[in-house]
């Protein structure tokens, strides 16, 4: 079939073109109801990598490491009316759903001697307390060194209650319910004066991405649609012809959901992401139709012959930009992030979609609408537009050596000066959200006076009931000290802190007595003493073969620990691992680390694989390997000078920035597409002057597009998470630099090198 064909087909069968549309459009719908969220650190990394495999296995044995930690700050916690306050609290916590155990000042244990007998009791025997027993409580748990730092600070103006997590599936789902029934338990609480209550840890983390997540949906996606539909409207003046492309693009980002809820896959914070990269990108192709349809009828053609005319002179190109930006994000599947991945081909699917229904759904819905070429003439805006495209033009071939030599100046200041491959990379969830967001203030507020409300956690094997052997118990505390001493590390507990603090309690309480026994038989006396007490299942198993090793990190410190810890794995293997004991790293803060590195991988690869796609495609387009080349130089440079304006900006490789050079990649290549068709339509036409009729037919729909893109990243930085934000904000500032280099650079390129078209 011939394409003009073709496209009198579309017209046609018009009517058949939307009732398809309207069952797609059904279709999605259906499936979106099943979308579910999740943005646990689990759902980030692909299945079977080693690091969760790792953590599943030691949450297999022992409770996992998501805790909630309801802080509570006041003047003194040993206060009568705050011990009643913290039983309460207690008590209410422990009735929350999927609580696995709650440890407080008030149900916590502790070893007492009486006289030559050691008795283990609750620290608080019951919540109503006189002055003289609360000074004795303060006493007796600030002299415990489990206590200390743990569960209350050494000021005792703050305490924690410690809810853990129940295990099972659907975590998700369980830590949200939890933090909803924590916070509801917090609301109800009548406070003492001066006292006040802040909820952190991983389910409350969670909790409030899936807050801010479903706020972000219910603004960003509305916002963003409003946004597209009035830029379109400014430049094409007919309220019909805006409706048509924001309809057809939102039908695209509704086909991509609906294949997330077909599929199964959840939602996370990149779909917001996803959701405006579809709406704003998708739109480009229904706005070059508009465009084209715009000047044919202006040139006194018939409604159905502009239509067709427009959609064979905009197959090529627009199949060619769909494809290079979906190429751009397809090379995200390089990333070993789950969600990344995700996102990736989602975002490919959503723009190829789009493309496909730019070029039947537009011109079918079109042609229904009688429209004169007055009503859609070229307005005050598109003259302006158009007349500032081919003056830009004329600039820079009147420049054109000067252009090129600011341009390589500007690169190698960027490169050189600012330095783009020192950006920092950041995969700490709470830096994800903004400074001043609640759930952030109060886990810097519990940071800071409790120590940290996430961990690391360390498996220790010890073959033969080794935990058990002294020499082995040493090392282990070793390792405890050194791991102390971490950035961002508060407190490690391990089996070997119990023997100490009963070692202590045995000979007298003294700080000095807080030491390892040395003798074996004394060690399994005091795991006699120890046996069925919560506390011993917890930190040993498999008949002392088995332990447990947790440091308790704050959220704040946790992103400088992630960076020493392939150092730390380092220095377990060759100075503390053998045939007598084999120690793992894992745990949340593990995996935090993980995706950092993963997070830089991903940003070389994506990119390379980008470039390199991208590049072959524009050989195919432009029908030589030369050509192609010299049409990528101008495409690098907008991506080098957005990474410089990020390493200006103090804003690093997150998961949103992340991807930034490779979809960048793809979509900046677009108007460079355009005008290099174009430019080569007019050399075949002859005359002078091809390059600028070529900037005046092509600049006002690349204007357009860019300035849509623009509008819609743009309404991303109203968004909850910095990644989204940060995204939004580098997408913009690159897509005009991209803009420039097409209008100014790509001009002055053409002259000095001279490339044969």
């Amino acid at each position: 079939m011939q394409k003009a064909s073709w496209a009198a087909q579309v017209i046609r069968f018009r009517a058949l073109v939307l009732l398809a549309a309207g069952v797609l459009a059904g279709v999605s719908i259906y499936y979106c109801t099943r979308l579910s969220f999740d943005n646990s650190v689990e759902g980030w990394f692909l299945e079977g990598d080693p690091s969760i495999v790792a953590y599943h296995e030691f949450l297999d044995r022992f409770v996992g490491d998501e805790i909630s930690v309801i802080g509570i700050m006041a003047p003194d916690v040993f206060a009568p009316q705050v011990i009643k306050t913290i039983d309460r609290l207690t008590r209410a916590a422990s009735s929350a759903p999927h609580t696995h155990r709650v440890r407080s000042l008030t149900n916590v244990k502790i070893f007492d001697s009486q006289g030559d007998a050691i008795e283990i009791r609750p620290l608080v025997r019951h919540a109503s307390v006189t002055s003289a027993e609360a000074s004795e409580l303060r006493r007796q748990a600030l002299e415990n060194p489990l206590l200390v730092g743990a569960l209350v600070s050494q000021t005792a103006k703050a305490t924690a209650v410690v809810v853990e997590l129940t295990g099972g599936p659907d975590l998700m789902a369980r830590k949200v319910a939890q933090a909803r029934a924590l916070e509801q338990i917090i609301k109800q609480q009548e406070l003492p004066a001066g006292v006040q209550l802040h909820l952190t840890g991983t389910p409350a983390l969670d909790k409030a991405f899936y807050d801010h997540n479903e706020r972000d949906f219910r603004l960003i996606l509305p916002l963003s649609s409003l946004v597209v539909l009035l830029v379109v409207y400014v430049f094409f003046r007919r309220l019909v012809l805006t409706i048509v492309p924001t309809l057809v693009v939102g039908l695209g980002v509704l086909f991509t959901f609906g294949v997330m809820g077909a599929l199964g896959i959840k939602v996370n914070i990149l779909s917001t992401m996803v959701a405006a990269l579809i709406l704003a990108v998708g739109v480009a192709d229904s706005v070059h139709v508009l465009a084209d349809y715009q000047r044919y009828l202006a040139a006194g053609q018939g409604r159905r012959e502009a239509l067709e005319r427009s959609l064979v002179h905009l197959l090529v190109p627009c199949f060619f930009t769909s494809v290079t930006t979906a190429a751009g994000f397809l090379s995200l599947l390089a990333s070993s992030l789950q969600p990344i991945r995700e996102a990736g081909w989602l975002a490919a699917l959503g723009v190829s979609v789009a493309f496909v229904l730019s070029m039947t759904v537009v011109p079918a819905l079109l042609s229904y609408f009688k429209t004169s070429p007055a009503q859609l003439g070229a307005g005050l805006m598109n003259r302006l537009v158009a007349s500032a495209a081919e003056r830009l033009g004329g600039m820079s071939l009147r420049a054109s050596r000067l252009v090129l030599l600011t341009s390589g100046v500007l690169v190698v200041v960027v490169v050189v000066g600012i330095g783009v491959g020192g950006l920092e990379v950041g995969a700490n969830p709470i830096e994800y959200f903004r400074r001043g967001d609640r759930i952030r203030t109060a886990t810097e507020l519990v940071d800071r006076q409790l120590g940290g409300s996430t961990s690391i956690e360390a498996t220790v094997q010890a073959p033969n009931g080794g935990l058990k052997d002294p020499e082995v118990l040493r090392k282990l505390d070793r390792l405890q000290g050194e791991l102390g001493r971490l950035p961002g590390v508060s407190k490690v507990i391990s089996i070997v802190d119990y023997l100490k603090e009963l070692n202590r309690v045995i000979h007298g309480g003294s700080r000095s007595s807080f030491v390892l026994p040395t003798q074996r038989e004394v060690i399994a006396q005091y795991y006699l003493l120890l046996e069925g007490e919560d506390d011993l299942d917890s930190l040993v198993q498999s008949n002392y073969s088995l332990g447990r090793m947790t440091a308790r990190v704050s959220f704040t410190g946790s992103s400088e620990l992630a960076k020493q810890l392939p150092q730390v794995e380092q220095r377990l293997a060759r100075e503390f691992n053998g045939p007598d004991l084999q120690i793992k790293i894992t745990g949340f803060v593990k995996l935090m680390g993980d995706m950092e590195r993963y997070l830089v991988r991903s940003q070389m690869k994506s990119m390379l694989i980008a470039f390199a796609v991208i590049s072959i495609m524009m050989f195919v387009l432009l029908r030589s390997v030369k050509l192609g080349v010299f049409a990528m130089i101008p495409n690098l440079v907008p991506i080098v000078l957005g990474l410089g304006f990020m390493a200006l900006m103090g804003i690093g490789l997150d998961p949103g920035t992340v991807m930034i050079g490779s979809i960048a990649l793809g979509l900046v290549v677009d108007d460079t597409v355009h005008f290099l068709v174009q430019l080569r339509r007019q050399r075949r036409i002859g005359g002078g002057g091809a390059v600028v009729r070529s900037m005046r037919a092509s600049g006002q729909p690349i204007i357009i597009t860019s300035i849509v893109l623009v509008a819609g990243f743009c309404v991303s930085t109203l968004g909850s998470f910095n990644p989204n934000v940060n995204f939004g904000l580098i997408s913009a500032v690159v897509i005009v630099l991209a803009l420039a280099a097409d209008l100014v650079m790509l001009p002055a390129a053409l002259k000095v090198l001279r490339p044969k078209l």
